[in-house]
């Protein structure tokens, strides 16, 4: 009875001590290990998610430089609509080698590029030679003859009152219909103040016509906005 006591005491203190053994000899227990597994896994998870938001909060950082930067150059061309040629404008290109100025005309709806009512003008040098490509972009029909800057103005066009010989498009007064295009070709004289003229019977007399003027002192063509 006296051993077994004593036997029972032995095993008793060696399964209380072994928990503290293991806790003090440094090797982690189960529940240390699956805590350590979910605290790794956690902070994976965290680090993984904080990379792909920089790289998102950095995409669309490059996105709206590359947006503004694209917008900048839009607000910078339209800006350059109402400068002189040399690239300078959408509307005029400039041959320097041929002298030959060209305008891109633009019909509608009852104006030219955007202008009417004489607010803006096609200026060349002179002598040079004027390609005007004209195209309607209106489902109205419109025309275009270079007439004498004077009031009053005629109510419709007329071919043989053109300011300048070749200087109308065709079905003047008919009009030209929606995308159609036609085009004059012209010797610029040597100076003179002039309008572009929708010929189609009282279009003009509503204010569809602007400027074209040859001025000595222009050593390329331009497209000017603002009345003069």
């Amino acid at each position: 009875m006296t051993r077994f006591a004593i036997y029972f005491g032995i095993v008793t203190l060696f399964v209380s001590a072994a928990p503290a053994a293991a806790q003090g000899s440094g090797t982690p227990s189960a529940q240390d290990t699956t805590h350590h597994a979910v605290k790794h896994k956690t902070t994976h998870k965290t680090r993984h998610r904080t990379s792909a938001s920089t790289r998102s909060s950095t995409g669309k950082s490059a996105t709206a430089k590359t947006g503004a930067a694209a917008k900048d150059t839009t607000q910078s061309g339209v800006a350059s609509d109402t400068g002189a040629a040399g690239g300078q404008s959408n509307y005029v290109a400039w041959n320097a080698a041929t002298k030959t100025a060209t305008l891109k005309l633009i019909a509608g709806p009852f104006v030219f590029n955007g202008y009417g009512g004489g607010g803006a003008a096609f200026i060349v040098p002179p002598k040079s030679t004027v390609v005007i490509n004209f195209v309607n972009d209106d489902g109205t029909p419109h025309s275009a003859e270079i007439i004498a800057d004077k009031d009053p103005m005629p109510n419709s066009g007329d071919a043989g009152d053109a300011a300048i010989p070749r200087a109308f498009t065709n079905k003047l007064v008919e009009g030209l219909p929606q995308f159609a295009k036609d085009n004059m070709r012209f010797t610029a004289p040597d100076n003179g103040s002039y309008r572009i003229f929708c010929g189609v019977p009282g279009h003009g007399l509503s204010g569809m016509w602007i400027r074209f003027k040859v001025d000595p002192s222009a050593r390329e063509p331009s497209f000017k906005v603002g009345k003069s």
